[in-house]
């Protein structure tokens, strides 16, 4: 029986030595640069910083896997413990001491163009372009708001006259009257000599350019739990979901009269990925998500992970080693380890003053997962939050720990920004750094 069955072995053998030798040849042809592809579990996988390199994306590495980020998106990849996991998960790959990531998932992140010609994989960018360029009214600082179709990877080419490399976008809808120039990355936009740095930041799909005098305006995230299709807990007819987005529009009103930049991951009836609503929550100074639950109780919980973000170790290594206005900028964006906790704890205070103590507590909920700053989840009772009256007691506790958490005077409102539709548009630069993807679903 065996003799009958080895011609059959014999042919297989050379056919399974040439796939093999095909799949050691593959190569990844990303941007205008080749680099080798390796396999894991069968699934091809490159070396991921050169890959970021080669299409502008922001890299970096830690010791527990990779961030990767394209414009206002940041996304992060946990190293598998093997190559099979790897494969059968799609984490990033430790491949002599270096890491690689999944093409496929890669592509999937960012909405990269993907595609194999025979053992010749490639991935590019896909063409973006240049809708609006919006300029504030305001004296100081200086603003430009640019918005593209997808989120966009920015290069500072020049300080002063400001030249910048506009990558992956072959077109411009409007200039805003400033030089744009074709160039082999995408476009080359330049603008007339300024006085002083320019300061480059993300949210989405829009770029912000400021100049001039820096009057910081810290950066508030309302996220209000559910909406869309899901509703959350109903009781007695009251919907979570609109408990949360009532909760979170009063809020936004009552911070915004104190000129803070304050904006919600969502302020229609949709309902956003979790991915999404954390993804905001990376560089925001405050974040808070709100939920509701059955009867009278409040919960706070704050994030169980202490790591922290790797742009946030590293600034807090920087932070004492950085002299003058830069340790000042520095300190704007690199919250202390314990942030989180300080807001609870302001919050717990405040509501306590209004007879609405609540539980502290922890909890992996993914949406505070990716906060760069001080970031809770606050559960109201739906029985407190379903009367307009104790809404407006949470509203007012909410809004004096805040502002008690971010150092500001609680007297009456100042004056408002001349550009309303700015506030909460701009964020600190953006680095390639992400949290590990936490363990719940909210």
């Amino acid at each position: 029986m065996f003799r009958r069955r080895w011609p059959l072995v014999a042919l297989l053998i050379p056919l399974l030595l040439a796939f093999t030798a095909a799949q050691s040849q593959s190569s990844l042809a990303a941007g205008s640069r080749t680099v080798p592809v390796a396999f894991a579990g069968g699934v091809p996988y490159a070396p991921a910083e050169p890959v970021a390199q080669a299409l502008g994306l922001g890299f970096t590495a830690s010791r527990t896997g990779v961030y990767v980020s394209l414009g206002g998106r940041v996304e992060w990849f946990a190293y598998a413990n093997s190559a099979a996991e790897a494969g059968s998960t799609g984490k990033a790959w430790r491949r002599e001491g270096e890491p690689w990531l999944s093409i496929r998932g890669l592509a999937a992140a960012f909405g990269l163009e993907y595609r194999q010609v025979g053992s010749t994989y490639v991935l590019g960018l896909r063409p973006a372009r240049l809708l609006t360029v919006r300029k504030s009214t305001s004296s100081e600082p200086n603003r430009l708001l640019l918005s593209f179709d997808r989120d966009v990877q920015v290069r500072l080419l020049e300080q002063n006259p400001p030249t910048l490399a506009l990558i992956g976008v072959v077109e411009a809808s409007e200039s805003g009257g400033l030089e744009v120039a074709p160039a082999n990355y995408g476009l080359r936009l330049t603008l007339p000599p300024i006085s002083g740095p320019l300061r480059l930041s993300y949210s989405s799909n829009t770029v912000v350019l400021e100049w001039g005098q820096d009057k910081f305006s810290p950066r508030i995230v309302l996220d209000p739990g559910h909406g869309g299709s899901d509703t959350g807990v109903v009781v007695g007819g009251v919907r979570e979901k609109d408990i949360t987005l009532n909760l979170a529009r009063s809020l936004a009103e009552k911070l915004r009269s104190r000129d803070l930049s304050v904006s919600l991951t969502h302020s229609d009836d949709r309902n956003p990925s979790l991915r999404e609503r954390a993804g905001q929550a990376t560089f925001a100074q405050v974040f808070v998500s709100l939920h509701a639950a059955s009867g009278k109780g409040f919960t706070l919980y704050t994030y169980p992970d202490e790591r922290g973000l790797a742009f946030l170790d590293k600034g807090r290594q920087l932070l004492p080693k950085t002299a003058g206005a830069r340790r000042e900028l520095l300190a704007r964006f690199v919250a202390e380890p314990d942030a989180s906790l300080h807001l609870s704890r302001e919050i717990a205070g405040a509501l306590a003053n209004r007879a609405l103590v609540p539980l502290e507590a922890q909890g992996p909920y993914f949406v505070l997962s990716q906060a760069g700053g001080a970031a809770v989840l606050l559960e109201v009772g739906m029985d407190e939050a379903g009367n307009p009256e104790q809404r407006g007691k949470i509203v007012d506790a909410l809004t004096e720990a805040i502002l008690r958490y971010l150092g500001i005077p609680l007297e009456g409102p100042r004056t408002q920004p001349a550009d309303d539709s700015l506030r909460g548009r701009a964020g600190p630069v953006r680095y390639s750094a992400s949290l590990p993807l936490g363990g719940s679903t909210r």
